[in-house]
């Protein structure tokens, strides 16, 4: 077992492994990480800097949606404050 203060070496030493093999790979042939490695660059890209025209699409409502919503505000019911008395055996004064 190890201690929960203690930091793991050996996720060091994996992610090490995959470095240089991804560095050897980049070496050999670099078209097979290129690809990957601009498809992730735009998705993280749009993610952080999203487009106006897919802020727009992500919030899109429909338009009877919200012709009910301006026509029929919903009030709350206006209820006097109730306490419902328990019986609770371990506070009985």
């Amino acid at each position: 077992m190890t201690n929960p203060g203690s930091k793991p070496y050996w996720h060091y030493l994996v992610l090490a492994f995959v470095l240089f093999g991804a560095v050897i790979e980049f070496i050999q042939q670099p078209s097979r990480l290129l690809l990957p490695a601009l498809v992730i660059g735009i998705v993280i890209y749009l993610y952080k800097f999203p487009p106006r025209w897919l802020l727009r699409l992500g919030s899109m409502r429909s338009p009877l949606a919200s012709k009910q919503a301006k026509t029929h505000p919903r009030k709350r019911k206006k209820y006097p404050f109730r306490v419902i008395e328990g019986n609770n055996k371990k506070n009985s004064l």
